[in-house]
């Protein structure tokens, strides 16, 4: 496990997170004693809530279950692990990389494309995110019946990433295989369900300079128009040797992140330096390309980054703040917030409260799951606890 991890595990245990649901669950209680004793003392004079006051705390719930529901984000990036798929054509990088983020030699790395036919799973710590990460056979179009089976196999685990690294060979321009890959992550980058991250492969390979930040890209290009300029990409793909993985030691979870660093400099994230061949304006249309090489390292370090900035805020911290760890917590927690949104609507629409109190039930109901909790008796406590009633 990581340091977050254990932090997370230490704060669990110290009852952090339970004690935020029930104070949450306390608030909802004391909204639902007001409304059912108005209801069943109909005669007694009972202090009850106005429907503003009623509202009011009900929206102030409502923010505090979607705070509480935002931590599922970063919990299950440092405990549950980001789904992660490297992409790109054969050829690219995709394995060398794999091994990079690993350290170690675990996909095997040939200068023949369609090395890897199957997929490689692993699990790894970068930076303050734990990966599952998983190397793919390279998208084309080929024949032979091995690598087609590995090629559907890496559409499938497109379909089930929440990050995915997309790898593009910077030494060689943009090919057919590049077109299809890019419209696909820009699908996928439309319905929002995965994170993409663009890397620029072999920057060793490729010649210094300090001209133009988008050297290499074609003039007229930019993200606006990347996609309709893809209709026309069918050059013919080049093969260039991968680097093969000599015991990199990255030492990834040593590597502090810093979510504001002053002094870094991106234009050389997005490109300055690197006489690319391949048209960057095109790769932008996914987001801002990082250049990386897996052989000597170089730029790792903003990959890390760009990853914990993408999963972990800033200003969370794991032993201090109630968060959300797995997909039972998270599902409770939004189908409270959901029901407490219902009550509201009600409300607004100048429904009772006792039709509002239908759905604060139900919303008490599922945070009570959470911690064994007895919905109706509690209520009832509430009720006697707090109103001079039956005397």
């Amino acid at each position: 496990k990581s340091k977050e991890a254990l932090k997370l595990s230490s704060a669990q245990s110290r009852g952090i997170l339970s004690r935020k649901i029930s104070r949450i669950g306390d608030r909802i209680t004391t909204l639902l004693a007001s409304v059912y004793a108005g209801i069943d003392y109909p005669d007694e004079d009972l202090a009850e809530l106005s429907t503003n006051q009623l509202k009011n705390q009900a929206e102030e719930i409502y923010d505090e279950l979607s705070e509480l529901s935002d931590t599922y984000r970063a919990g299950k990036a440092v405990c549950e692990g980001i789904e992660t798929v490297i992409i790109g054509k054969p050829n690219t990088g995709k394995s060398s990389l794999m091994n990079l983020l690993l350290g170690e030699e675990r996909a095997i790395v040939t200068e023949a494309a369609g090395t890897t036919r199957d997929t490689i799973e692993e699990t790894v710590n970068v930076g303050r995110v734990l990966l599952r990460l998983c190397d793919t056979a390279g998208l084309r179009d080929t024949d032979n019946k091995a690598e087609r089976l590995g090629i559907e196999r890496a559409r499938e685990k497109l379909g089930e990433a929440g990050l995915i690294l997309a790898v593009f060979d910077g030494s060689c321009g943009e090919t057919a295989e590049d077109t299809g890959i890019i419209k696909k992550l820009l699908e996928i980058k439309e319905t929002g369900r995965a994170e993409i991250i663009p890397l620029v492969s072999k920057c060793d390979l490729l010649p210094q300079s300090g001209d133009d930040p988008c050297i290499g890209a074609q003039s007229g290009a930019t993200p606006d128009n990347a996609y309709d300029s893809l209709q026309s990409k069918s050059h013919d793909s080049t093969k260039d040797q991968d680097g093969i993985q000599n015991n990199i030691k990255t030492g990834f979870d040593n590597i502090q992140p810093d979510f504001a660093k002053a002094d870094d400099n991106i234009d050389e994230e997005n490109g300055c330096g690197y006489d690319c061949k391949f048209d960057l304006n095109i790769i932008r249309s996914l987001g801002e390309p990082i250049f990386i090489s897996s052989v000597t390292g170089e730029n790792s370090d903003k990959l890390i980054r760009r990853i914990s900035d993408l999963f972990v805020s800033g200003d969370i911290s794991y032993s201090e703040n109630a968060v959300i760890a797995n997909a039972r917590q998270y599902a409770s927690v939004c189908e409270a917030k959901e029901h407490v949104g219902c009550a509201l609507s009600a409300l607004e629409e100048g429904l009772s409260q006792d039709i509002a109190g239908l759905d604060l039930e139900a919303a008490l109901s599922r945070l009570m799951e959470l911690d064994g909790r007895q919905t109706a008796s509690d209520i009832t406590d509430k009720i006697f606890a707090s109103f001079c009633v039956g005397k």
